[in-house]
């Protein structure tokens, strides 16, 4: 993994970025399948955790932490030392790596045979996904001169909303193909990632560091490798950091939770089948979150010459409006019912979708323009650890545990004779029996044969589990995933608040080439 320089420096493309403006656009369009792949192996539990969690017999917030906490913690403890390897060795081999790495986790979680092994697959997918952010934004910054940087970075995280897309529309459609589950969905979206790790190391080079930064490369060369602690109290002392970080913590800890638990919100809420669901979740509202991501970079930068804090306030702006639109979109079933309550969530939830997703490119971008080129993968990772243990250790399981407690309360409401429990177990029977349904008609075609443990359930049991479900726990489980996803959106104002903030540090936090901050 030697860090080598592909070409000789010419400094008048320095002002430009690093090769041609043709193979630049390749190189971002590589590092953004990258990305849409790290976003679909992600977030296929969210698309696919009802089926996960009703199979293993878990709670709302048991699957939020299988779904944050367990990929959570490794991905953000390993992102720091994935990147500081980045900033010695070659990025486009850590990248190609991790993404092998994190594909064929992905596909153990679809072998798994109970909570603990998907689990520990789970984990195995957030400890290749570290190492794929840091070295990319990296890269990046290499590649693109300062003044395109936010369009850059915007256009890369695009591959969060098209991730998120795909893996809604791919999982659900596997999923519900004849004789098809959840896991088949794990093991064919997992599988391409290993293609495509070869295929961007075979064809991505490896730009000088510092190449489009004033000074070039040679500059960037002179510095001393920072240690570890330099980045860490360089980043530390700096309040518009802290404010980036923290704002994109609270960001991800609403946009995380709620995307746990969007695909139960139609599913349960609306009693749409998980395909229609996901055409809605994932394409309708994966489109309006790619305009915010994208849109909000280009704006930016755009912006910037006449506004110079345009990168505070406008994802304040966007994340501030985008609350009323969210409690509007999950709540029209408080006024309206069928097709029109669906139809009045749709368009307010798309706008929201636009709004919220403006931070993204401007947390990158800023984080990025702190600190000099050789901190900046460390940088992206110390951005990354603290937005990621919070928002995607921490959201699931506390807008799961939302959801628990709003469905109890209405069973307590409805004097239900069933606990959050029994609920659970009348759902693992009607799902067998669903099993079994697919199962003996495959047999019956003769595409299948019938095991000799085969034991049906007995109709007195699948009465009275679908009983319990349509009287008590439907309606209950109704309520409860309503309330996560509302009390949920709240947590944007917070967001807003550290990026408002920003603006009162961003212009004196800023790197400049007079800094002298790499010594050793």
């Amino acid at each position: 993994m030697s860090d080598t320089v592909e070409a000789p420096i010419d400094k008048k493309s320095q002002t430009e970025g690093y090769g041609s403006s043709g193979y630049r656009a390749y190189v971002l369009f590589a590092l953004i399948v990258v990305y849409t792949f790290n976003f679909i192996d992600r977030t296929l539990i969210s698309v696919l955790g009802e089926d996960i969690r009703i199979e293993f017999g878990l709670t709302d917030m048991q699957i939020g932490l299988l779904s944050g906490l367990a990929f959570a913690v490794l991905y953000t403890l390993l992102g720091i030392p994935f990147a500081m390897l980045a900033e010695r060795k070659s990025r486009t081999w850590i990248i190609s790596l991790a993404m092998a790495a994190w594909s064929a986790m992905t596909v153990a979680c679809g072998m798994a045979q109970n909570t603990l092994q998907f689990a520990l697959a789970r984990v195995g997918v957030g400890i290749g996904e570290a190492g794929c952010s840091p070295p990319s934004h990296s890269l990046i910054s290499d590649y693109f001169p300062p003044e395109k940087r936010s369009s850059a970075l915007g256009l890369f995280a695009l591959g969060i909303p098209i991730g998120s897309m795909l893996a809604a529309l791919g999982g659900a459609y596997i999923a519900t193909r004849g004789g098809l589950d959840w896991r088949d969905a794990f093991i064919w979206m997992g599988l391409p990632g290993v293609i495509g790790a070869i295929i961007f190391k075979l064809t991505v080079k490896e730009p000088p560091r510092g190449y489009s930064d004033p000074g070039g490369a040679e500059a960037a060369a002179a510095r001393r490798m920072p240690s570890p602690f330099k980045v860490f109290g360089e980043v530390g002392r700096k309040a518009s950091f802290w404010h980036v970080s923290l704002g994109g913590a609270m960001a991800s800890f609403a946009g995380y939770g709620i995307g746990q638990f969007v695909r139960p919100f139609w599913t349960r809420a609306h009693e749409l089948p998980l395909l229609e669901a996901a055409l809605i979740f994932g394409f309708v509202l994966g489109v309006a979150a790619g305009i915010g991501t994208f849109g909000c970079g280009i704006v930016a930068d755009k912006l910037r010459a006449r506004h110079p804090n345009s990168d505070s306030w406008l994802p304040a702006l966007g994340m501030t409006l985008c609350v009323p639109f969210m409690i509007f979109g999950y709540n029209t079933l408080s006024f309206s019912s069928g097709a029109t309550a669906i139809w009045l969530a749709i368009p307010a939830l798309s706008i929201a979708a636009v709004l919220r997703y403006t931070y993204l490119a401007p947390m990158f971008s800023v984080t990025q323009k702190l600190v000099e080129p050789r901190m900046r993968a460390t940088a992206a990772a110390l951005l990354l650890f603290v937005v990621n243990i919070i928002g995607y250790g921490f959201g699931p399981p506390v807008i799961g545990w939302f959801s628990d407690q709003g469905t109890k309360w209405q069973l307590t409401q409805n004097q239900a004779p069933v606990t959050l429990a029994e609920c659970g177990a009348a759902e693992r029977v009607l799902t067998k029996v669903r099993r079994d349904a697919r199962l003996l008609g495959k047999v019956e075609i003769g595409e299948a044969e019938l095991p000799q443990d085969f034991t049906p359930v007995p109709d007195a049991e699948k009465a009275a589990a679908a009983t319990t479900n349509s009287e008590h726990c439907a309606p209950a489980r109704k309520t409860g995933v309503r309330w996560g996803v509302t009390l949920g959106s709240l947590f944007f104002l917070w967001a807003a608040l550290h990026f408002l903030l920003l603006s009162r540090t961003m212009k004196r936090d800023l790197w400049t080439p007079e800094e002298d901050v790499a010594t050793a």
